[in-house]
């Protein structure tokens, strides 16, 4: 047990929460490099899911911008769908119940997003974000903190 800011935390939440902040820092960092949303999520994930990182940003690339520039679904949105791919869904050999499970944890993602920014749609978003500018990568920053969390939560 730790003391922090008048919380008694345990160790453990504490290496969580700088292991997530650090994944923030490198997704927004190849964010800031000139990736997209989705490809800088997937990025962040990649030692965790000991993935090549080369070839997790020509997978996510893609998914930008709303699916290939489209502006619909959120490259954040995306880039998390594909981490619980890689993390829940089925393989080769794996039961269909396997599918159900990884399709649960993305509606749950998907509904969490749009509870708290109101919809998972890019040019939604960015509109939402010429309103209220954000900029250096903040909308990202914010965008990825929100769906770290609910990738978090979707680990067991």
């Amino acid at each position: 047990m730790i003391k922090w800011d008048n919380m008694t935390v345990e160790s453990t939440e504490i290496s969580k929460r700088s292991h997530y902040v650090r994944k923030l820092e490198i997704a927004t960092k190849k964010f800031r490099e000139g990736y997209n949303c989705a490809q800088s999520v997937l990025y962040s994930n990649c030692d965790d899911l000991h993935l090549d990182k080369n070839m997790a940003l020509r997978l996510a690339c893609g998914f930008g911008a709303g699916m290939g520039g489209k502006e619909e679904v959120c490259g954040t949105v995306s880039g998390g769908i594909l981490v619980i791919g890689f993390r829940h869904g089925r393989g080769d050999k794996d039961d269909r119940s396997v599918t159900e499970t990884t399709y649960a944890k993305t509606r749950k993602l998907i509904e969490q997003f749009q509870q708290r920014h109101g919809t998972f749609i890019c040019r939604q978003l960015l509109k939402a974000a010429i309103l209220q500018p954000l900029k250096d990568g903040n909308i990202l920053w914010k965008m990825i903190s929100e769906t770290k969390s609910v990738l978090l939560a979707s680990r067991a």
